[in-house]
């Protein structure tokens, strides 16, 4: 009896345990945590998502506002196998149930600025250099067709360390997949990564190149190979639009965290490197990604706290300064303020971070030498001209690449000769700060740069009215007008409309320049109000002259106040008089000087016969030759 006894615990015990360790190997691990999703699970997640993918993707490719996605939460919410939805900024985000989150990207455009399209830094004694000469540039967005500009950045880049004796491996689209970020990522002393990144109110989430290999089923992946990372807030989906063989679509890629980095290498894996991230909000939280590179041997990351449009264009400035001999600080300080502050899409402003703060010192080569004098005008000077010929040369190079002046607080492109410069700059009642930043190639043909910034007193009545206009194309001629109180639209290119032809009318405003090769700028001021009433501001795009699409820039101040910034204005389509793109940019009203923004578009339709018989020669309305 006490055999059978025996016999039947034994089959018993086998019995439970075979069936304990069933129930934990098919889904959770011995302390009942599940590794993987059931088929009703799957079947539910991805019943769900098909769902909100067809409610959010037509929105996104629609160009609608992340407000429309936001009315349909509550639906989202009470999907069987939704543990919660919200909206963050630009992104929606879902938490599926036993799993981790899925999101819908409502991704920013770029701005290319109209500088650097081309106090003085100074050179920190304690230079750094990251630890090996091997440089990635990673172009997560190469397949989006709307974003060439990525891919000319990268290709001007990969000549720029490959003259400063850099390796240098180009990663584009796909070839940034997981496994790159698994096992190669860490190789480099130096990277330039462009990508999109959002931040769901806990971590910041950097996009992957890689898709998920099935479309019908993009969630496959998730389920099976990555669930578990999935889980963690290791790895994510996220949805963007793109542009692909002409048409918006919206397109899936992988994404990263923190605790991706955190997981993934070992420490001091990372040679000292110089890591820029483009994506908007990577460091949203610095105590997360970025201190997770850093923490992994990384001697500085830089990047952005909120979402940016600028992160490309800055990029590429930065990483000139750092290959021409600047260190991290000393590239900071010589940036143009416009350029470390992006007021795109969030009114408070991005920001330029770099961490940690010891990664100020970090450099990429040695120090470059080279010298910037500015000859007129003179550092403390008093000046009562109110247009200023800045003029100067620099030393230590060749000749000059290219250049950046930066007059109050405000850059364009800087007018080069060889190895001279020089600008007519529009100057403020008062203190007037004037930075000038430049380029140049050494006989060895390597780069460098020099900064220097002067100050200057204008002694000048304060200005009724100050305009001023910039863009970013060479050779291309954009114009400004400015009507007076009760005109109308049809007072454009007669005698009531300040513009190049036009320069003073009798009412008392002055156009200082007509600058019909590129970049500007032009100013429009009025001293001392004549007229009561309300002005319109307006830009006009003349002329291509090959340059294509451009955009426009405006600010304004009335009596020395407070500088408004508008745009930029995307024009594409020229004209000369009469037609083309036309943007009203704001009124100004007197007598008490308020600016009310308009940003409203007009097309005036295309001339009639070539605009190349008149392109390179402005008439007056109505003397133009068809």
């Amino acid at each position: 009896m006490k055999k059978i006894a025996w016999i039947l615990f034994v089959l018993l015990s086998v019995f439970l345990t075979t069936w304990s360790c069933k129930k934990h190997s098919d889904n959770s691990d011995s302390n009942g945590n599940q590794t993987s999703l059931t088929d009703a699970q799957k079947a539910s997640i991805t019943s769900s998502f098909n769902f909100i993918s067809a409610v959010s993707n037509p929105m996104i490719t629609g160009n609608s506002t992340m407000v429309a996605v936001s009315q349909q939460l509550e639906t989202f919410r009470g999907l069987p196998e939704v543990e919660n939805a919200w909206i963050r900024d630009s992104t929606l985000y879902v938490k599926f149930k036993n799993a981790g989150i899925i999101q819908w990207y409502l991704a920013n455009g770029y701005i290319i600025p109209p500088y650097g399209g081309k106090k003085p830094a100074k050179i920190a004694t304690d230079r750094r250099l990251v630890g090996n000469t091997k440089a990635c540039l990673i172009n997560q967005q190469f397949n989006d067709e709307s974003r060439q500009y990525c891919r000319d950045i990268i290709n001007e880049l990969q000549g720029s360390f490959l003259t400063q004796g850099y390796d240098v491996t180009v990663i584009n689209g796909g070839e940034a997949n997981i496994n790159f970020f698994q096992n190669s990522f860490n190789k480099y002393g130096a990277v330039f990564y462009i990508s999109h990144g959002t931040y769901d109110g806990t971590r910041t989430w950097l996009f992957t190149g890689e898709e998920p290999p099935n479309p019908q089923n993009i969630l496959d992946e998730l389920f099976n190979k990555f669930y578990l990372w999935w889980v963690a807030g290791k790895i994510s989906i996220s949805h963007c639009k793109e542009t692909r063989n002409g048409v918006n679509s919206i397109i899936a890629f992988y994404t990263i965290s923190d605790k991706f980095v955190e997981s993934t290498y070992s420490q001091n894996s990372f040679p000292n490197s110089l890591i820029y991230l483009v994506a908007c909000q990577a460091f949203k939280s610095t105590t997360q990604l970025a201190a997770a590179f850093n923490n992994k041997g990384a001697g500085v990351v830089i990047g952005w706290d909120e979402t940016n449009c600028l992160g490309q264009s800055t990029g590429k400035l930065l990483f000139d300064l750092l290959l021409g001999g600047a260190t991290v600080e000393g590239a900071f300080q010589a940036l143009p303020d416009a350029s470390k502050t992006d007021n795109c899409a969030v009114s408070s402003g991005a920001h330029l971070l770099y961490y940690p703060p010891s990664g100020k010192n970090i450099c990429l080569v040695d120090t470059a030498e080279m010298g910037v004098t500015i000859t007129n005008p003179l550092n403390g000077e008093s000046v009562t001209n109110r247009v200023v010929t800045l003029s100067g040369y620099v030393s230590g190079v060749d000749y000059i690449t290219k250049g950046v002046v930066e007059v109050n607080h405000i850059p364009t492109t800087l007018t080069y000769n060889g190895t001279d410069f020089e600008q007519p700059v529009v100057i403020n009642n008062g203190l007037n700060t004037i930075k000038v930043i430049c380029f140049g190639t050494r006989s060895d043909g390597r780069p460098a740069y020099g900064v220097k910034e002067i100050t200057i007193n204008g002694e000048l009545p304060d200005l009724d009215l100050f305009t001023e206009l910039r863009w970013n194309t060479d050779y291309s001629d954009v114009d400004f007008h400015l009507l007076p109180p009760g005109d109308d639209l049809s007072a454009l290119w007669t005698s009531e409309d300040c513009y190049y032809a036009n320069k003073v009318p009798a009412w008392g405003a002055y156009l200082d320049v007509d600058d019909i090769n590129g970049y500007g700028p032009e100013h429009i001021t009025i001293p001392q109000i004549q007229l009561y009433g309300t002005y319109r501001l307006f830009v006009h795009y003349y002329a291509t002259h090959g340059a294509g699409t451009t955009l426009a820039f405006v600010s304004v101040s009335v009596k020395n106040g407070p500088v408004s910034q508008f745009g930029p204005y995307s024009v594409s389509n020229a004209g000369g008089n009469n037609a083309g793109d036309l943007y009203e940019v704001c009124t100004i009203t007197y007598p008490g000087g308020t600016i009310t923004p308009v940003d409203h578009y007009y097309y005036l339709g295309k001339l009639k016969g070539s605009v190349e018989a008149y392109r390179d020669k402005k008439q007056p309305m109505g003397t133009y030759h068809h």
